[in-house]
Order: C-alpha cells, then sequence, then structure tokens
C-alpha cells in the first residue's frame, strides 16, 4: 500500500506555548511499503533509504554516513556506489552527523536524542533522550536561581517556566546540530534555545541555557568552528561569536531579522552566513556585513567548502550555487530532481554527493 506522510524540516518546529509565528516548510513523501515489509531485505531497505529525507552526510575516515528520517543511518564504504544500513536504536529523524575521528562519531536529531558510534557508524548507542535534555536544563536554571546571583530574576523564572513546559510537552524539542572541538570538547544544540556541552568526550552532558543571549528562545541550527572562532546561526537573524572556544558567547549585530540556516567560511579570512528566501551575507575580516547577490530567492540550507576554494551553497528546488572567495556567484546548477538540499561531500576525483529531500543524489562539482 502507499502510506503518505508529511514532515517539516527539523529546524522549523513548533510548540504549543510559543506565542511568536513559526513558518514550516512541509515536505510530502510517497513510501511504497507493502504488507511483506519483514519479508523486505536489508539490501532492499537500505535502497529505499538512499530516496528518503536525509539531512546531513559526513566521511568517518574513508567511510561516507549519512542520517535522515525515521532514524535512517546509511553507511558507504565504496565512495557512494552502495549503501547499508546501520543499527540503529531509535526511530527519531536524525538532523546532524559529526566525527571526531574515523571511528568516534555523533548524531543529533528530534526528540531531544543524541546518539554515539566508535566502530565507524556501523552501530549506535543512545546517550541522551528528550526528557533527560529537559531535566538538565531545569537543573541548570534552578540552580542559578537558588545560589541568587542572577543579575535579572524575573527573566529568570520566566525562562525557568518555558523549562517547565517543555519537560511537560515530552522529547518535543529537537537537537539540530553537534560540533567537537576535539575528542573530549563538543556542544549539541537545537530548537528553542537548547545549548548543551561535554568536557569529557560526551560520558557527560552539561545543559548550558544561560550561555546564550536567547531570552526568546530562538532556534539554533548551526554551529561552525571557523578558524579560531566559534558562530552559531539561527531563527530570526540570531548569530552569536566565540574567541575562548565556546566558553562565553557574544551576540553579533546581524544584517538580516530572518532565519540563518548555517554559517560557513568564505575564503582565508571571512564568513559566510546564509538562509531564507536566497538571503546571504559576507562578514569580512573588518567586522561588516555585506550582502551577497545570490541571484536567487531559494532559501539556502547548506554549505560546503571546496577543495579547489569558493563555497558551494545548497538549497531549496535541487539549488547548487558555487561561490567563490568573495562571495560571487561563479556557477550555478540543479539537479534533475530538482528536490531540497541540505549537505554534500566532495569525493576525492571532485565529484559532488548530495543529501536531501529525495535522498542521496550526484553532480559534478564546477
Amino acid at each position: 500500500m502507499i502510506k503518505i506522510a508529511t514532515l517539516s524540516f527539523p529546524f522549523l518546529t513548533t510548540s504549543s506555548h510559543q506565542k511568536r509565528a513559526n513558518w514550516v516548510v512541509a515536505l510530502v513523501f510517497l513510501c511504497t511499503i507493502g504488507a511483506a515489509d519483514a519479508a523486505i531485505s536489508a539490501t532492499t531497505t537500505a535502497q529505499m533509504a538512499t530516496k528518503a529525507l536525509l539531512l546531513d552526510i559526513q566521511f568517518a575516515g574513508e567511510r561516507m554516513v549519512a542520517v535522515g528520517e525515521r532514524g535512517h543511518i546509511l553507511y558507504s564504504d565504496d565512495q557512494g556506489d552502495s549503501w547499508q544500513l546501520a543499527q540503529v536504536p531509535v526511530r527519531a529523524t536524525l538532523t546532524a552527523l559529526y566525527f571526531v575521528d574515523a571511528d568516534t562519531g555523533w548524531a543529533t536529531g528530534h526528540e531531544g536524542v543524541l546518539l554515539k558510534t566508535t566502530d565507524a557508524g556501523l552501530n549506535w548507542k543512545q546517550v541522551l533522550d528528550g526528557p533527560q535534555a529537559n531535566q538538565l536544563v531545569i537543573g541548570a536554571l534552578e540552580t542559578v536561581q537558588d545560589d541568587g546571583t542572577y543579575p535579572d530574576p524575573d527573566s529568570l523564572e520566566l525562562m525557568l517556566d518555558d523549562a517547565y513546559s517543555f519537560a511537560e510537552e515530552g522529547a518535543s524539542r529537537p537537537f539540530l546540530d553537534i560540533q567537537f572541538l576535539d575528542a573530549q570538547r563538543g556542544f549539541a544544540l537545537g530548537a528553542y534555545g537548547l545549548f548543551f556541552a561535554t568536557y569529557d568526550g560526551g560520558e557527560t552532558w552539561i545543559a548550558r541555557p544561560l550561555a546564550l543571549d536567547n531570552p526568546d528562545l530562538f532556534h539554533l541550527n548551526q554551529l561552525a568552528v571557523i578558524g579560531d572562532q566559534l558562530y552559531i546561526a539561527g531563527e530570526a537573524g540570531t548569530l552569536f561569536v566565540s574567541d575562548d572556544e565556546g566558553d562565553t558567547w557574544d551576540l553579533l549585530d546581524s544584517p538580516y531579522e530572518g532565519t540563518f540556516f548555517g554559517i560557513a567560511p568564505l575564503g582565508a579570512d571571512q564568513v559566510l552566513a546564509f538562509g531564507l528566501r536566497g538571503n546571504a551575507y559576507r562578514l569580512d575580516a573588518s567586522g561588516e556585513w555585506h550582502p551577497v547577490d545570490t541571484g536567487t530567492d531559494q532559501s539556502l540550507f547548506g554549505a560546503l567548502p571546496l577543495a579547489e576554494g569558493g563555497l558551494l551553497l545548497l538549497g531549496n528546488s535541487g539549488l547548487a550555487l558555487t561561490l567563490d572567495t568573495q562571495g560571487a556567484v561563479i556557477a550555478q546548477q540543479q539537479t534533475p530532481s530538482k528536490h531540497a538540499l541540505l549537505a554534500a561531500l566532495q569525493q576525492p576525483q571532485g565529484r559532488l554527493l548530495l543529501a536531501g529531500s529525495r535522498g542521496i543524489e550526484s553532480m559534478e562539482a564546477r
């Protein structure tokens, strides 16, 4: 039979207690799932998963690993010619990947899921879920409230009220990105201001709800390590920077009030923030923002620094833009499927593997 599932991008999640309006992009997927599901071979299932929503793709050594809807984690040992399904303990949509080394990797997802692998993505275990994450946030805020040193008690009380509401809703907040600075120090962030850190290689995760000046709990979509600085890109023009490896964070003056889905290096000393409706801005070495003419009104969801220099931007309608180191568009491509693109890898021979709303696609780099 045919099952029709309507899914939303994880960074566009809504919550009942939020008063501000949130726009939602819905994708409709048709999946043929018959009564003989149990008899479908692992190979066939993996083939089906390569055509479903995939939100990130990364290298684990020479292996390629991709994550997506229904807890799918796929891996390929032949440069993307064939894919296998990993052993995963959850069915929640998975949103991002990070490999500390060729064997140790992390995945984030809906329902507050954090997963870890120590065998290059073959097997995964869950180390955190949404209810646990909610309780860690509450505990962190109550500790600060009890010591009486927070300069704005009223604001703290409102944040606690939000935290209690999220706990009542259950596993409602997705993690959207994860990054590590080294084998011990890492960060996970997500919807409605979720921000966690680990300093012991993921053995323990610490909620840091007060680390960022984000009282409106805007979504935190991506964290990027660019040179000696860390950047966070988020909803409603939210941009943060850290000059001390994530210990403290400053709110940047934003050039744009719409959502940023990502931030990436552009050349040796510049940064590019990108997001809704083709909007992108270049931050130069002096700290000034400059609008980038992308030539499109399609939303831009992902970026890949290219081996030959420049940056590949990925977006709606199968759009792939190649930018030079000054932010000028030097090539524009579109996949035949014209479905949203979210992440990419560049293979050793230069060819691109793309992950998006219709799974894995390929394209020649220009």
